[in-house]
């Protein structure tokens, strides 16, 4: 039962640090504004933060992504009880921490709809 939880902990926490690395770059440009700058232009354009904002936006990553490997070889263990601990951790996680993620600045993240389809 404490592995079930411990696992269940773990998929909670890979939600937290996935919905603040979503919204690393939102907040990052609301709180300083003048340290990010546009490179390229069109639909190339692409912010450039600072090299320690891109550290700690890179840091949050690893850290999604370890806390991904991780439950995934809980998941293959193949122990239903872990499993469904894995996918409870993980619905939890989203409800808390993504259904509110805001939406990154205009123009900008993994599908720049502004761009492709102006």
């Amino acid at each position: 039962a404490r592995a079930c939880l411990a696992v269940a902990g773990l998929a909670v926490g890979y939600q937290w640090v996935r919905a603040r690395h979503e919204r690393f770059l939102a907040e990052f440009v609301a709180r300083e504004p003048n340290a990010v700058r546009v490179a390229g232009g069109g639909a190339a354009a692409q912010l450039v933060l600072p090299w320690r904002a891109s550290l700690a936006r890179a840091g949050l990553a690893t850290a999604a992504y370890g806390l991904a490997l991780l439950l995934m070889l809980v998941a293959m263990t193949m122990n239903l009880g872990l499993f469904g601990s894995v996918l409870g951790g993980y619905f939890v996680g989203d409800a808390l921490f993504l259904s509110r993620a805001p939406r990154p600045p205009s123009g900008h993240g993994p599908m720049n709809v502004d761009a492709c389809c102006a």
